[in-house]
């Protein structure tokens, strides 16, 4: 069995990393064994990247392991016909990577690659398997971006443009293609994994992460995690955690997915049976979780332990102590088990939140108080891989806190004594709880939900209703804003909105309504939902907060729960100790480990024992001066 690579860097239109990234995972691939063809600069035109698809399609046997990946622009373009399209239910934009020869596209030469033609090649790909009656062992790896917009970070470059580079003849160019194209209706190819870098309507950055050299966030990301783990076999869904919680506490508005048989271990057909699953090693007579700091496992976690080798559970394993990087287990066995087997993997069942890094630019003997104040935190180290989620510094003669990208988050820094101390850990904890919230992801089985749920947001311009886009859009303090739901489902669903602020308090928007908003099946009159009326709400900057600079907008965000019942989410709101049932969703979990804070948007005026099935959108928008 061979493993082959295709590896793409499209360095164009600004960008700076893409070699870089693409000579990282060369390194990163050939450490594991692939046959790697790197292309860059002018080996990365159109026609030298659909060459490399073409021979990593021939030189492919149905026993290998088969890579694409592609660092570089990402395009994404609303189709003249875009208003007849929508009404009919189709995509409405063209999508394309951009090749190194973009520039040289002509009326009769598009030399963008549509991800029509991307679809195409890669169901060649797992169709060369399947006719061979193997399972494709197939991964493609896309760190681009489909929609850009201005980053906070001066340091960051969005890889997504739109009209910037010659479009000529995308349309005819796609018309020859209908006829090539794969039969399947699925815009997803269930056969393959596919990592994006972030969701459809979002950009990807790359960085300078050290002086001098750029890097794609997503790529960075995803290499320090696969090194970390060395030999470790772990699923691509858990693998994907570790990346985007890496990945967001650098840019909240970029969040990776994966897609397709996400259970599977890198580069094989090897399936963890369960999401998040983790392997129990056994070291000196005692069962341990390793890498247990890269993997958020920290003291009193609980976990159901499962057999690597059939469908069955063994007990119950509670995390007792953390030595180095591993969790070691107090296990309970039930009672038809004699013992565990070789291969066991934990199931989390109770976990607290992976911990966040703090950063302490503080004079002593103050900084030694802080970081025994965050040693005590369940949230929150100074010890850890991670990139730095916050930074405590010594400002105004007090103590300042400052986010991922240098804002600071309160205008009145905090007396360094004992009190402000304490105040300030409480403030870095608000703003972990609402980067808990952000990053919370739809529900897996047996709590998942298909997203029904259709979204416009809008502002108030010169008396009309301006639509604008659901991620990236720059809206200014005293715009009135709108937010609609439609249920395009065949049944009835429970809607949530939340808000979190700029200032990082969590808020109910739907307040009246705290165990879901009904909305009706599709085509019946209560299968819309307006959110604050047909007024809308002003958006306004928190008085301790206050306006910053014109270069420096605050990322506010909606997170929209949409569920297939009503639920009480109220924990958001209730005090600690709340009582909830031991079988949990990520949901669950998350409602316990927020904090409320007031709205800085208003809210309006005004359980059975089936698993919650549910599902997550978000809405994000820069709030500018």
């Amino acid at each position: 069995m061979a493993r082959r690579a295709l590896v793409i860097g499209s360095e164009t239109y600004g960008l700076r990393g893409c070699n870089a990234d693409a000579e990282l995972i060369r390194e990163l691939l050939a450490a594991r064994g692939f046959e790697v063809t790197l292309r860059t600069d002018a080996d990365a035109s159109r026609a030298g990247i659909l060459a490399g698809f073409e021979a990593l399609i021939a030189d492919t046997r149905c026993d290998d392991a088969a890579l694409v990946y592609y660092s570089g622009h990402g395009g994404r373009v609303v189709r003249p016909d875009w208003q007849a399209r929508k009404a009919a239910g189709l995509p409405v934009h063209y999508q394309f990577l951009v090749p190194f020869d973009m520039a040289q596209s002509a009326e009769n030469d598009f030399r963008g690659l549509l991800a029509e033609e991307l679809t195409a090649l890669q169901w060649r790909l797992t169709d060369k398997f399947r006719s061979a009656g193997k399972v494709p062992n197939v991964t493609l790896i896309l760190d681009c971006c489909h929609a850009g917009y201005q980053a906070r970070d001066l340091t960051l470059k969005a890889k997504g443009i739109g009209g910037a580079f010659p479009l000529r003849g995308i349309a005819q160019h796609l018309q020859t293609l209908h006829a090539a194209t794969h039969s399947s209706d699925s815009d997803t190819n269930p056969y393959a994994v596919r990592i994006a870098a972030c969701e459809p309507e979002q950009s990807a950055f790359e960085r300078e992460s050290e002086p001098g050299r750029y890097r794609g966030v997503l790529t960075e990301s995803l290499a320090g995690v696969l090194r970390d783990l060395g030999t470790r076999k772990l699923s691509w869904a858990t693998i994907m955690h570790l990346v985007r919680r890496r990945v967001l506490a650098l840019i909240p508005e970029q969040r990776p997915e994966v897609e397709g048989p996400a259970s599977r271990i890198p580069f094989t057909v090897e399936e963890h049976r369960n999401f998040g699953a983790l392997p129990v090693s056994f070291h000196d007579g005692r069962s341990v979780i390793q890498a247990a700091p890269l993997l958020g496992v920290s003291l009193g976690d609980r976990f159901r332990l499962d057999s690597a080798e059939e469908p069955c559970t063994l007990g119950m394993a509670v995390v007792c102590a953390i030595e180095q990087d591993e969790a070691i287990l107090d296990v309970t066995l039930d009672s038809a088990a004699a013992a565990l087997p070789s291969a066991v993997y934990a199931i989390p069942v109770e976990t607290s939140a992976g911990k966040r890094r703090v950063a302490v630019a503080v004079p002593e003997p103050s900084g030694a108080a802080l970081r025994e104040l965050i040693a005590q935190s369940p949230r929150l180290t100074v010890d850890s891989a991670d990139p730095v989620f916050a930074t405590i510094r010594a400002e105004d003669k007090g103590l300042a806190v400052h986010d991922t990208v240098g804002a600071r988050a309160r205008i009145v820094a905090e007396p360094d004594d004992a009190a402000g101390r304490r105040r300030t850990l409480q403030l870095i904890e608000l703003l972990a709880a609402a980067q808990r919230l952000r990053e919370l992801a739809s529900g897996e089985e047996p709590f998942a939900l298909v997203n029904p749920l259709q979204v416009t947001l809008a502002v108030g311009r010169a008396g009309m209703r301006q639509e604008q886009p659901l991620h990236g859009a720059h809206l200014t303090a005293g715009e009135r804003v709108f937010l609609v739901l439609r249920n395009c489902s065949e049944g009835e669903v429970y809607i949530w909105v939340f808000d979190i602020g700029v200032s990082g308090r969590i808020a109910l928007v739907t307040n009246q309504a705290p165990s879901g908003i009904r909305l009706g099946p599709r085509a019946t009159p209560e299968d819309t939902r307006s959110i604050w009326g047909s007024e809308g709400a002003p958006l306004q900057w928190p008085a301790d907060v206050g306006a910053g600079p014109a270069d420096m907008p605050r990322l506010e965000t909606f997170v929209i729960i949409v569920a297939d019942r009503r639920q009480d989410l109220g924990a958001l709101i209730t005090p600690p100790g709340y009582r909830r049932s031991t079988e949990r969703s990520p949901l669950d979990i998350v409602l316990e480990e927020v904090e409320s804070g007031r709205r800085e948007v208003p809210g309006e005026m005004a359980d059975g024992d089936a698993a919650l099935r549910y599902c997550v959108t978000r809405v994000e928008f820069f709030l500018t001066s």
